[in-house]
């Protein structure tokens, strides 16, 4: 892996310029795309937050990897529901494409799975995810060209990282990088298996053509797992999981709990039926009968029973950006980072401030660099009201007690004397010490470095003593996440 794929694995630096787009920071990885946070600016201080979905650079070059990801972007754009993560824009910037989604500001299914921790969720909840996907699959599976053809759009990845909760309880599938309309690639020929193993159909697994009801059989694995916590297909391997997947092998519901509703088991049984001919016949079809069993239990399938569980287990809705990020935002782009090249992964550096800026800063600086000067021209000039000692001392390094003073740039044949300094702590040599006699005399001086006469051989450092530094504290063994090294 070269350079370039190494800074990319560490993700684009915050400021990155993609065509109309600023990136933010990344948000998402997964083995062939990367999703940052970004904002769109336009005329009038127009600005929006999106997600901007990248080609990884090892497989940008790739063509079937290419024609993948604008397959993706088509079929997605088509997409207009609210179940579903709407994609708005697709576009090419110094030969890498990327696909603008909105911004879903929340976590995903297996994140409240996994803070469950092998418990169910309450199964209103579950039921009211589950129900959302397959409302929003419905829509995609019904979906038809500009002629009305039917595109026949399976999206054959339906996990519960592909399904996105945000805070205000929307519920939204995602992630169509392998969905593909069935009549109109040969993405779907037999033998090409693409999807996760553990949530695949039987059909898949046996590699086999496959329709809508392939979907339907993955919803029915999301609903036995969210409302029983446990795995619907798991092995010591992904031959022994497609073996069980190609059976329909999974445990019964009411082994696994022996208080699980009868009515829902005969939803999961009918979901996770071997022959597709045995399933619901449309993701709608299975909506229903999760509503009739919501409805018989006197139960509301809301967005508020989502937040609720949101909001118990990941705490109060975090900002969207933090307050350097939204400063940052806040600001002109064009004062605010320079043109960056993907394909070398640069760092991008803020862009130095405007020419007025800087030469006010340039003279404020001179300024001040003139008046230390003649501060420190008028205390050597001075005569000095102090008893000079018995004999004169070449003083060859810098005051130790004093900040006016600069260090000397040649040797000095002075007397040695006091100067009174106004009151301050207790940082002033004894009366009686040289200047030149102990670096150490001031605790609160920065180190002297001693400057030597010409022609008297290479320059020597005098040792300083330097105060010690705390000791660092202890780091608790927790405090960073498994696998995180600081």
């Amino acid at each position: 892996m070269d350079a370039t794929h190494v800074a990319r694995a560490l993700g684009l630096p915050p400021g990155t310029r993609i065509g109309r787009y600023t990136l933010v920071r990344r948000v998402a990885m997964g083995g062939m795309a990367e999703v940052y946070l970004a904002q769109l600016r336009g005329a009038e201080r127009f600005a929006k937050l999106v997600a901007l979905k990248l080609i990884l650079p090892q497989f940008a070059g790739d063509p079937e990897f290419a024609r993948m990801f604008l397959d993706e972007a088509r079929l997605a754009s088509r997409l207009q529901h609210p179940n579903v993560t709407a994609v708005l824009d697709f576009g090419e910037y110094q030969g890498e494409h990327f696909i603008t989604m909105e911004f879903v500001h929340g976590r995903h299914l297996l994140e409240l799975m996994r803070a469950h921790r092998g418990r169910p969720l309450a199964r209103d909840v579950a039921l009211t995810i589950v129900s959302g996907v397959a409302a929003g699959l419905h829509h995609m599976h019904e979906l038809r060209d500009h002629d009305g053809s039917p595109l026949g759009l399976v999206h054959r990845d339906v996990s519960p990282s592909n399904v996105l909760l945000s805070y205000e309880g929307a519920v939204k599938l995602t992630d169509f990088g392998i969905a593909k309309a069935v009549e109109h690639t040969s993405a779907t020929r037999t033998g090409a298996f693409k999807g996760k193993v553990g949530y695949a159909s039987p059909e898949q697994c046996r590699g086999e053509p496959i329709d809508r009801r392939s979907d339907l059989f993955a919803l029915g694995i999301l609903l036995y797992e969210t409302t029983l916590g446990a795995r619907a297909f798991s092995g010591p391997n992904e031959f022994a999981v497609l073996g069980r997947v190609a059976r329909a092998d999974y445990v019964p519901p009411s082994q696994i709990d022996p208080d699980y509703p009868p009515a829902l088991a005969e939803i999961v049984a009918k979901a996770l039926a071997v022959d597709p001919a045995d399933r619901f016949a449309t993701a709608a079809l299975l909506a229903d009968a999760l509503d009739g069993y919501a409805h018989a239990q006197h139960w509301r399938l809301a967005p508020a029973r989502v937040v609720e569980a949101m909001t118990t287990h990941f705490g109060e809705t975090p900002p969207i950006t933090s307050a350097d990020e939204a400063s940052w935002l806040a600001t002109d782009p064009s004062t605010r980072v320079a043109a960056t090249s993907l394909a070398g992964a640069s760092i991008v550096a803020p862009t130095p401030a405007g020419p007025r800026r800087r030469l006010a800063a340039t003279i404020a600086g001179t300024l001040a660099l003139v008046g230390t000067t003649a501060v420190a021209v008028t205390l050597v000039a001075r005569p000095s009201e102090a008893t000079p000692s018995a004999a004169p001392v070449v003083d060859t390094a810098p005051a130790a007690a004093t900040d006016e003073a600069p260090p000397s740039v040649a040797p000095v044949l002075v007397p040695t004397v006091v100067i009174a300094a106004p009151a301050a702590p207790s940082t002033a040599a004894p009366s009686t010490a040289a200047p030149s006699a102990d670096p150490t005399a001031a605790p609160n001086a920065e180190p002297a470095v001693d400057v030597e006469p010409p022609n008297k051989g290479p320059k020597r450092r005098r040792p300083t003593k330097r105060a010690d530094k705390p000791a660092a504290a202890a780091v608790p063994d927790n405090l960073y996440p498994p696998g995180y090294r600081p």
